[in-house]
């Protein structure tokens, strides 16, 4: 029996509506889904190759930076192991006061390079010092006391000093040695 003119039932009418819907969502779900692809896979390595040349740029600018900060950063160490092996002595606290102005008044510059050589996790949150404000980095723990006292009393200052030459080492080795 044909019917000619007279509509389709509505059975078939609702599945061809189904049909196109059907079809609709699945063009919109790739759709959807190529663009998340991109944002996922491009995105984000155009953010890590730009925060490389963001940190390259940094190392760079505070390379200029690494002899006089090499040479204070020595005075601090010898500093502190004159001060726990001899304990108090004339001067100590005067060049102790003097170094520490020093790195304190140019560390954050040079920070901006050297932070890439510490580890994610530098564990310095869990101090030893109580009241002793949070430092950045094992550089910055060594310094940050106003008294000298306080580090050398410091359960973890040989490991800090040792943490912080590494960083040193790395960095140096990075951007070259400026002294051959």
């Amino acid at each position: 029996m044909i019917r000619v003119g007279l509509p389709l039932p509505t059975f078939h009418r609702l599945a061809f509506r189904r049909q196109a819907a059907g079809r609709r969502a699945r063009i919109g779900e790739r759709v959807r889904r190529s663009i998340a692809d991109w944002y996922n896979v491009t995105i984000p390595l155009q953010l890590n190759a730009l925060r490389d040349r963001q940190a390259d740029r940094e190392i760079r600018r505070s390379a200029s930076l690494l002899p006089g900060f090499e040479e204070r950063f020595e005075e601090l160490v010898d500093i502190l192991c004159w001060s726990a092996k001899d304990g108090n002595h004339a001067g100590r606290d005067e060049r102790y006061a003097e170094v520490r102005s020093w790195l304190l008044a140019r560390y954050d510059a040079f920070h901006r390079g050297l932070r890439h050589f510490f580890p994610e996790n530098d564990g310095l949150a869990e101090t030893d010092q109580p009241g002793l404000a949070a430092a950045r980095d094992a550089f910055e723990s060594l310094f940050l006391p106003a008294d000298v006292t306080d580090n050398i009393h410091s359960v973890t200052v040989i490991e800090r000093i040792g943490r912080a030459r590494a960083a040193l080492e790395a960095y140096r080795a990075h951007v070259g040695d400026p002294d051959p």
